[in-house]
């Protein structure tokens, strides 16, 4: 949000009584507006007194016409991002539904739920080392002359 925004469209709308300055010339079909970014704009004046009736009695003037614009599109761009507590509520659910179901297909899942296989291989002579080895990777590669493990 830059400072000063809700009045950029009240201000383009309410900015053609000014005449150009001195050596700046307007092409015809153009017309000066400070408030512009180049300050000639081809868009005439959009707002006019006395265009519209409100029901309420309020005078429709061409300020009051664009401060209400103004204020509409402010609305409306307040209201296109969600809430902080709906994004936060709505990651904590994506996190508590999916972070279980992928702790239930790790290698450390398998091997706390079928535990009853280390009890086989520790019968035989050096089997369960062999599936240490294979599981938990522990051993050293070949030709890795580091020494490292991985």
């Amino acid at each position: 949000h830059q400072p000063g925004l809700i009045n950029s469209p009240y201000n383009l709308l309410t900015g053609y009584h000014y005449s150009p300055p001195f050596g700046l010339d307007v092409p015809e079909g153009r017309y000066f507006n400070p408030y512009y970014d180049h300050m000639i704009i081809a868009m005439p004046p959009q707002l006019h007194d006395g265009m519209i009736e409100y029901e309420d009695g309020t005078p429709s003037s061409a300020p009051q016409m664009a401060h209400d614009v103004a204020e509409y599109i402010a609305y409306l761009g307040k209201n296109k991002a969600p809430d902080q507590k709906v994004v936060i509520g709505l990651m904590l659910a994506v996190v508590c539904t999916f972070y279980p179901i992928s702790y239930l297909f790790t290698k450390a899942h398998y091997v706390n739920t079928y535990s009853y296989r280390l009890e086989l291989y520790a019968v035989k002579s050096g089997g369960y080392k062999k599936f240490r080895e294979k599981m938990f990777k522990t051993h050293k590669v070949n030709g890795n002359w580091l020494g490292a493990y991985t």
